[in-house]
């Protein structure tokens, strides 16, 4: 293992649970930096993401695939390494790992075993959307993915109105609808936060009560990575912002200047919930721009069901091709393949189809598993749905291919 004084504090005989950046690069931390230089085994939930970020930092290192299905049997191996004095690293495709990503039973089993396990903290989605949401709060439920089933979702959502802070939540856009509409029958009256493809170059943060918000929502087809932070009716929450026409002192209120203006400051023009031609906010220091007529303004990237998770597929809208100011460029994995139709649809392929791409990236040197987990990434869908869907095209004595 490399040293040097920079990095004395990386001991041997340890494993080292590393946040790694839900989107762009240059979030990376000088610490995780250190320990991946040091890692005799880097634990990643797909190779090719962590071997990516290893490469744009200039860095080389023995990945290992470690992901929901193979974790518990890795465990063995990786108490091994410690007992020979290596330094291990976990990683996952992009955040922390444990919260709505593997790991837990890992390092469980780690620290079961006496085993030092040390947190390298950084990037985090839920917390990431709950620093921008304005909501303060002093107890915060994380509450990952809601269920599928409508009955257990609709539960879960009503038992939040007796919850005195605020709750933290993630979407796969598929089911972001649906969603949407159990939060307008059972919580209207509560502020929503909804912050899409965080860190990335089409990162957009929209807000205000359900009753307002969740049509707008629902006007465009969902893309990207989801991130909601919810405050119940009762916690107390920033004003709604005002539509146009309403109140003064805002941007086409139309009722005169405001104490600001009169003051001869410009205040930032209000985001209307309800103008087809609403604001926007962007990655570019979340300055408001003008949204393109109508919905076709909610757009953005093909994502994915992962909890602050990169997307595989980082398709842009057409013609969109503005630089991420003061931000390392995100590298899109390659596809196998043309786009499709599809990629631009809120429905997913049909399971022959999600059992081709499977099989094409597994032909290319991916594990099955990490490719059915990269097929799901890019249409939102569950890993195993995609898993499965590969299974029975191999099981049926058909390979999967192009022509079938």
């Amino acid at each position: 293992m490399s040293g040097g004084a920079t990095g004395d504090w990386v001991r041997p005989g340890t494993l080292y649970v590393c946040a790694s950046p839900i989107g762009n690069l240059g979030d990376v931390t000088l610490r995780l930096l250190e320990v991946l230089r040091q890692a005799g085994y880097i634990l990643a939930e797909d190779t090719r993401r962590t071997r990516r970020l290893l490469s744009a930092h200039g860095l080389r290192g023995r990945v290992i695939s470690c992901h929901e299905h193979n974790e518990t049997q890795r465990a063995g191996q990786v108490l091994r390494w410690l007992a020979a004095g290596e330094v291990v690293a976990l990683v996952t495709d992009a955040g922390t790992p444990g919260l709505a990503d593997p790991g837990a039973r890992l390092v469980g089993r780690v620290a079961a075993a006496g085993w030092p396990v040390v947190p390298v903290p950084g990037p985090s989605a839920a917390l990431a959307a709950l620093s921008v949401a304005g909501i303060p709060a002093s107890r915060i439920l994380i509450e990952g993915f809601l269920p599928r089933e409508r009955e257990r979702r609709r539960q879960r959502i009503a038992a939040w109105h007796r919850w005195d802070g605020v709750v933290v939540f993630f979407e796969a856009p598929h089911r972001l609808a649906a969603v949407l509409e159990d939060l307008q029958e059972l919580l209207p009256d509560a502020y929503l936060v909804v912050a899409r493809e965080m860190t990335k170059r089409h990162e957009e943060i929209l807000r205000g009560r359900v009753a307002r918000l969740a049509p707008v929502l629902q006007a465009a087809p969902p893309r990207g990575e989801y991130t909601l932070v919810l405050a119940p009716p009762g916690v107390a929450v920033p004003p709604d912002r005002p539509a146009p026409g309403e109140g003064a002192g805002t941007a086409g209120a139309g009722g005169g200047p405001g104490p600001d203006e009169e003051a001869g400051l410009h205040p930032r023009p209000a985001l209307s919930w309800t103008d087809p031609g609403h604001l926007r906010e962007n990655r570019s220091g979340n300055r408001p721009v003008r949204a393109v007529e109508g919905p076709e303004g909610w757009e953005g990237t093909g994502k994915a069901a992962g909890a602050g998770v990169a997307s595989p597929s980082d398709g842009r809208p057409a013609g969109d091709d503005r630089p991420a100011t003061g931000s390392v460029p995100e590298e899109p994995v390659p596809l196998a393949g043309p786009e499709e139709p599809w990629q631009q649809e809120a429905v997913p392929p049909d399971p022959g189809r999600l059992a081709v791409e499977v099989a094409q990236r597994v032909a290319a040197g991916l594990a099955p598993s990490a490719a059915a987990r990269e097929v799901a990434r890019r249409y939102g869908l569950s890993r195993s749905r995609v898993y499965r869907a590969y299974l029975d095209a191999a099981g049926s004595g058909r390979p999967p291919s192009d022509t079938t």
